[in-house]
């Protein structure tokens, strides 16, 4: 019994189900903001100015990834996830008790710092998981990082259904949920998330591909509902009784982990016993001393195709490493690969946050109804979801059969964020559904991609601080794309196009499609200049991709 604890403690598919749960539950603490932002607005009288600016920093907080990063590197994934345990609770708590009255009421300043936790507290949950599971599972980093980083999609739509089956009348009780749950979970699991010690005997595929059948199970399930919501009111009991099937479908992958390791456990116990047996013979039989007839060939690897100089790789000369070295920190954000990078998923992330941002107003603006509206918000989670695993697993086995360069599905993606812009831009029939679908693959698909491609190209030992780059260039791509282009021009628009704009508190309402026009042809545009520079990126790598990575996934 002893032997089997360990073995499961030190099981690299343990780590995986726990880090499973864990982005489940930061997810939900993340993005869930908008369930009990109306019953903030009143317990605490505030305007929709005010509501909009703490939201503003729960994004804001999310950028100190590169903060949790450079603490990843120095202590490891324990003192992250309690960090990440303490500002959650720390800030949901505090919320709860300004929202029940036992605390002052707290200024506007002081939601957006409590706010400012919950985003950092992602980001540290979030860096310890990926980094984690990227060095447990170096053959299908693509499938593992895409799969993981999508269940937070998935659980925007997990934590909608919770909400409505238990605490649509009760929201201090939904707020006090969130800062005890996940915080729970970090706690729980702080010192289950690392990296284990790799064996290279087993094959992480299969096991990799039922993770991925159930979560599109749960995702095929969480979208019936969301439809059927759309046109049928459902009564509490039967929301409830949904909420039970997505807890059963939620177990299975316990299941999954459950019979694999049983398996290896069954494997080795072979293994014993056939060295036993060995070992006794070995005592009976004569020891002859055989020479090495063939020795293994060491310079095999050496003599790989170099990849690109580092004259080509660095904006400054002098420095040896080449890609899929591990980079130090400074030699990764002096490389032009890591320039490019900053700058496709600025623009590209950029643009998907100000869609997000502004996907409301957008349906208002079109002729939308709320509750329209809000089914599109909440399908554009699960497109997330699809477009995530979608793009990484499919990349990777494009990469493993045809040496595809992973910079080359980022392209792809981008292509299809601009599509979606211009679609809304345009005002088409049916634009927020259609928009709502390529927008939402997109946004799975730069993240997995993202995470992916930078441990690929500048190695795991500081990935916990490069993969968070992403974060500034997020920060960055939303005050230019949300704040300073289409919070400016839908001002404008309201003001000067054609529209029945009307006073609704602080803001100025604006309808019809001229509204957020000149926005989405400026994004698409924005998106289609960051897939030029991707595809820049995809040709400085091809043979990278190519000739030695795609040699050491598959051997060949």
């Amino acid at each position: 019994m002893v032997g089997t604890i360990k073995h499961l403690y030190n099981s690299r598919w343990m780590v995986a189900l726990a880090s499973f749960f864990l982005m489940i539950s930061s997810g939900g603490s993340l993005n869930n903001f908008s369930l009990f932002s109306q019953h903030l607005k009143l317990s605490l009288d505030y305007n929709q100015k005010n509501i909009n600016t703490i939201s503003f920093f729960k994004d804001v907080g999310t950028s100190v990834g590169i903060l949790s990063g450079l603490v990843y590197d120095l202590t490891g994934p324990w003192v992250v996830l309690l960090l990440g345990f303490a500002l959650n609770f720390a800030g949901y708590f505090t919320i709860w008790l300004a929202t029940t009255q036992r605390i002052a009421q707290p200024h506007v300043w002081e939601l957006c710092f409590y706010l400012f936790m919950i985003g950092a507290s992602a980001a540290f949950t979030t860096t310890a998981v990926l980094v984690a599971c990227a060095k447990n599972f170096p053959k299908n980093q693509g499938m593992v990082l895409s799969l993981l980083d999508s269940t937070q999609g998935l659980s925007v739509a997990m934590f909608t259904l919770l909400y409505q089956a238990f605490f649509s009348r009760s929201d201090d009780s939904f707020v006090l949920l969130l800062a005890w749950f996940p915080s729970l979970l970090c706690l729980l699991f702080a010192f289950v998330i690392r990296s284990v010690p790799l064996d290279g005997r087993y094959n992480d595929s299969r096991t990799l591909f039922a993770f991925l059948s159930v979560t599109l199970i749960l995702a095929g399930y969480l979208m019936a509902i969301i439809i059927l919501q759309h046109f049928v009111r459902l009564e509490s009991r039967i929301i409830k009784a949904f909420f039970s099937i997505m807890l059963i479908i939620l177990s299975i992958p316990a299941l999954v982990v459950l019979r694999q390791e049983s398996k290896t456990l069954r494997h080795r116990h072979r293994e014993e016993v056939d060295v036993d047996l060995m070992e006794n013979a070995a005592i009976e039989t004569p020891q002859i001393d055989y020479q090495d007839v063939d020795p293994p060939d060491h310079e095999a690897d050496a003599a790989a195709p170099a990849i690109a100089s580092h004259i080509s790789i660095f904006f400054i000369k002098g420095s040896p490493v080449k890609r899929g070295d591990d980079f130090t920190i400074l030699q990764a954000l002096c490389s032009i690969d890591m320039f490019l990078i900053f700058v496709a998923s600025t623009c590209g992330i950029g643009a998907v946050l100000t869609v997000t941002n502004n996907f409301g107003q957008i349906g208002t603006s079109l002729g939308y109804s709320q509750a329209g509206t809000n089914t599109f918000i909440a399908l554009l989670s699960i497109w997330d979801f699809i477009g995530g695993v979608g793009v990484g697993f499919i990349s990777d086995i494009c990469l493993a059969s045809y040496g595809v360069a992973r910079p080359f599905f980022l392209c792809l993606v981008l292509l299809l964020l601009s599509l979606g812009s211009l679609i809304i831009a345009l005002g088409l029939p049916g634009a927020l559904f259609y928009s709502s679908v390529l927008i939402g693959l997109s946004i799975g698909g730069q993240w997995s991609v993202l995470y992916t491609m930078i441990a690929e190209i500048f190695g795991l030992r500081f990935y916990g601080t490069l993969q968070n780059v992403t974060y500034v260039a997020k920060a960055l791509g939303t005050y230019v794309l949300s704040v300073r282009v289409a919070g400016v021009l839908y001002d404008r628009e309201s003001k000067l196009g054609p529209s029945d704009g009307s006073l609704d508190g602080d803001e100025l309402l604006c309808h019809g499609p001229h509204c957020y026009r000149t926005t989405f042809f400026v994004m698409a545009g924005v998106c289609l200049f960051a897939s030029i520079v991707s595809l820049i990126l995809c040709i400085r790598t091809a043979k990278f991709y190519s000739v030695t990575l795609r040699k050491r996934l598959t051997g060949k």
